[in-house]
């Protein structure tokens, strides 16, 4: 019997015709019958092996999940190279920026630091998801600039942390970013639902505003002058064990009863 051995992957297909050539030729020495066994056989192996070719040369030109250009279909973050330069979502930039956050508040005190919420706008629940702190040199960074230059940390941080109520949101216009007008508030709002917001407590003054996400290309040349050491940001770790903090606002940043 003819022993075959591919060697290489160049070889496959060469290896492949010899073989089904083999067969046929077997078939002159089989009786009739067998010959049309064999022969259906014959058949069924060489469509298959062609419809493994046509697949696997279809895997290869899939198109990924996440589409630079046109967004994602969902979001999943190990499917893509994190993007942003200084600002990409990877372990160096973020143990940078949680670091440059501490020295600035440790400098600057709790007057540089601003908490910092996501939405998606597709939830009608309203909820708006803590994702952390955002902390800026207060003389030279408006606040609007400091959440922009990192816009990308705080987007991808927020679609981890809640993949389910932002991950769809990822990289589209229903992903929102908006911040307190004070730092650590985080009290303060959960003392004001205990008491349902009955304006006799620190709550009644704490609200939210918006930072739009076209501010990154309007101000550009603005966010491309601000260093590094200017601001700095402490991404929120939520446990396997934790749920999380939200509240309800209103399309204007207003705290409101769920």
């Amino acid at each position: 019997m003819a022993k075959f051995s591919c060697n290489s992957s160049t070889g496959i297909s060469i290896c492949l015709t010899t073989l089904l050539s083999s067969i046929l030729a077997c078939l002159l020495l089989l009786p009739t019958h067998a010959n049309t066994a064999i022969l259906s056989s014959s058949r069924n192996l060489a469509a298959f092996l062609l419809t493994s070719e046509k697949h696997n040369d279809n895997m290869q030109h899939k198109k990924p999940l996440y589409d630079h250009k046109n967004g994602p279909e969902y979001y999943r973050p190990g499917i893509r190279e994190s993007l942003g330069g200084d600002m990409a979502y990877n372990e160096k930039n973020l143990q940078r920026s949680q670091s440059t956050y501490h020295t600035i508040r440790n400098v600057g005190g709790i007057d540089c630091v601003n908490d910092i919420y996501a939405r998606n706008t597709i939830d009608p629940s309203k909820r708006f998801w803590y994702i952390g702190k955002v902390a800026r040199c207060n003389g030279t960074v408006s606040l609007h600039h400091a959440v922009a230059k990192q816009w990308n940390l705080f987007e991808e941080h927020a679609c981890r942390l809640r993949p389910v109520e932002l991950g769809r949101s990822f990289k589209t216009n229903t992903f929102q970013l908006w911040v307190t007008n004070k730092g650590d508030s985080e009290q303060d709002i959960l003392q004001g639902m205990k008491n349902n917001y009955n304006g006799n407590d620190d709550s009644k003054d704490i609200h939210l505003t918006q930072i739009h996400r076209d501010v990154i290309e309007t101000d550009a040349h603005i966010l491309q002058q601000i260093s590094l050491m200017e601001v700095g940001a402490l991404p929120e770790v939520v446990t396997n064990r934790g749920m999380g903090f939200c509240i309800t606002c209103d399309d204007n940043g207003n705290i409101c009863l769920p």
